[in-house]
């Protein structure tokens, strides 16, 4: 079962969707691509061709995803190099969790990749648009105005990226809204990201590549209380320090991580 990066897996779904359209012959369209795999049984092939395809892309191992692709050469005539490239970034992918220094890092990344690409989180999906208020200061008359030099997102990443020198940013929304879907989806773009600055490609045999500037650490914090119900939290960075260190004993201290 590959994993897949958000946006290349939603393509992939996007691109395969059309062969599952007409239920009675979904199980003959997969059982010609799938050929001995067993596994091919234990797909649920039942429901709307979005559903189903977005579960058929998920459980494939890469080499029959590939192979998925590929089966809508014949109706797609012309788009051979279209085709031939999705297939690579497949692969690709499937490489880049595969190889690379197994440093705590990358464990790390592959840690968050594998979780948060599970079906029940569904963070290959987007939900919201995102507007970015920007904090005018506790005096000024309105506290909280829209980037005017910035139109909407429908990607935290993006956002982060256009705004490199702001060390803090809250997402607000409201109850059901998203919000830590898109925290999922971040840490999970960011994980694909950094480990592909870890592959053999990246890298020199000499140096190891540094950390990059932004590590995903996902906390829920409704869980920031004292262990003791009497007394007071510790200070917030103790906590998280705490947490960090609970989390990721083979990482180097939260300290030294945040800069």
């Amino acid at each position: 079962m590959p994993a897949l990066p958000p946006d290349l897996q939603q393509e992939v779904v996007t691109f395969c969707r059309p062969i599952f359209l007409e239920p009675d012959h979904r199980l003959t369209r997969l059982q010609a691509v799938c050929g001995v795999w067993d596994g091919v049984y234990n797909l649920i092939l039942n429901g709307s061709a979005q559903t189903v395809t977005t579960e058929v892309v998920r459980q494939l191992p890469t080499e029959l995803l590939t192979h998925l692709v590929q089966s809508r050469q014949v109706e797609l005539g012309g788009r051979e190099a279209e085709i031939a490239a999705l297939c690579q970034r497949i692969a690709q992918a499937d490489l880049t969790l595969s190889t690379g220094n197994p440093t705590p890092f990358t464990v790390l990344y592959r840690h968050i990749i594998d979780k948060w690409s599970r079906p029940e989180y569904q963070v290959d999906r987007r939900f919201v648009q995102l507007t970015l208020l920007l904090d005018q200061g506790p005096d000024a008359p309105q506290r909280f105005v829209p980037d005017s030099q910035h139109n909407r997102y429908d990607a935290l990443h993006t956002l982060l990226d256009d705004h490199p020198r702001e060390r803090a940013f809250i997402l607000l929304g409201a109850p059901g809204s998203g919000k830590t879907t898109l925290l999922r989806r971040l840490a999970l773009e960011l994980s694909w990201t950094a480990l592909g600055d870890h592959t053999p490609e990246r890298q020199t045999d000499e140096t190891a590549p540094p950390a990059p500037p932004m590590i995903p650490f996902f906390v829920m914090l409704n869980s920031y209380r004292s262990a003791d119900p009497d007394k007071p939290p510790p200070p917030p960075a103790t906590w998280l320090a705490e947490r960090w260190a609970t989390s990721h004993p083979d990482l180097p201290p939260l300290s030294e991580v945040v800069q």
